[in-house]
């Protein structure tokens, strides 16, 4: 097993917030991430279409501030994968052929996430997901490949109305 270490990396996307009730929603998003790690050897960096559907639970009431907290399934299409190392940049093949490719396309796994959203759509959120999916297409019990990420999100949530005030 190598040994590596997280790399900042940016994901661009949205969400859409579909309330099921006051306090239960769902969340479906769409996102290209560039994710990747450090290791040993070099630097490995991945572009990635990610599908998450996430059930969140927000505290207090619609048009306030509110925490809130979920988790969900998450699907990822590879669509991109390099490795740096010795100053040269080589590109990692995406399939599932066990004598040529470099890293599987399909990855799925389980997200979960706490935030704040402030009543005017503003929220930030702390998340965490965990692949299940065996990436490497020669993997064997000395080698495997599962991805695992910690991210921050700043956001802003379209269409929330603060709670009018009474009086």
């Amino acid at each position: 097993k190598a040994s590596t270490s997280m790399k900042a990396a940016l994901a661009i996307g949205g969400i859409v917030d579909f309330g099921i009730t006051n306090n239960i929603y769902l969340q479906p998003g769409l996102f290209y991430m560039m994710n990747g790690c450090s290791a040993s050897g070099g630097t490995y960096n991945m572009g990635t279409i990610l599908l998450p559907v996430n059930a969140e639970y927000k505290l207090g009431d619609p048009g306030e501030n509110r925490f809130f907290f979920g988790i969900g399934p998450f699907l990822g299409y590879n669509i991109s994968a390099n490795e740096k190392s010795g100053g040269t940049t080589a590109t990692i093949k995406i399939g599932t052929d066990k004598t040529v490719d470099g890293l599987k396309p399909m990855n799925f796994g389980v997200g979960i996430n706490i935030g704040y959203l402030l009543a005017n759509g503003l929220y930030f959120r702390v998340q965490y997901q965990k692949g299940l999916s065996e990436l490497d297409p020669a993997s064997d019990a000395n080698n495997s490949i599962k991805t695992s990420a910690i991210g921050v999100t700043v956001g802003y949530l379209f269409g929330q109305k603060p709670k009018a005030k009474k009086g």
